[in-house]
């Protein structure tokens, strides 16, 4: 069987923050972009993603398809390596707001539209020391109703 329209959406939501690179006009390349990582982040490792999912909320819309909220945080995380660790996550966080907004659909035809809520920053001791932040996305979607493999 196919993958469910949720498990495509979040697919394409890791190929797209894969494609963060210096070549394709980003402040950083993106080494690392894992679903749910459950080991801790080794140094060759960064800057890297995390994608978490979290809480999802469903409607039925007035055409009969089961609107879906699935909110989203972003584990981004960087090492300072020298650098100011306030403008290193600032160019991370730009870098992920830039990318979830200049296709915000993934090129699912299901999706809506994704929004970036917000970030809190996070810093690590460590050496070298470690600095991340949690961004907030939501992504809307719809499915046909009893049917969270199709959207048509």
């Amino acid at each position: 069987m196919s993958d469910s329209i949720r498990e495509t959406i979040l697919a394409a939501l890791k190929t797209a923050l894969e494609a963060i690179t210096t070549g394709n006009g980003y402040n950083l390349t993106i080494a690392r972009v894992d679903r749910i990582r459950a080991n801790p982040i080794n140094h060759p490792q960064y800057p890297s993603i995390n994608i978490w999912e979290q809480r999802g909320n469903a409607e039925i819309d007035p055409k009969g398809y089961i609107k879906h909220t699935l909110d989203v945080v972003l584990e981004v995380w960087s090492e300072s390596g020298g650098v100011d660790l306030s403008q290193q996550i600032n160019k991370h966080l730009a870098d992920v707001e830039k990318k979830i907004l200049s296709n915000p659909t993934f090129g699912v035809a299901a999706v809506i539209d994704t929004y970036y809520t917000g970030d809190e920053v996070l810093l690590t001791n460590g050496d070298p020391i470690q600095i991340g932040a949690y961004c907030f996305i939501q992504i809307m979607y719809r499915v046909n109703y009893g049917d969270p493999y199709s959207s048509t």
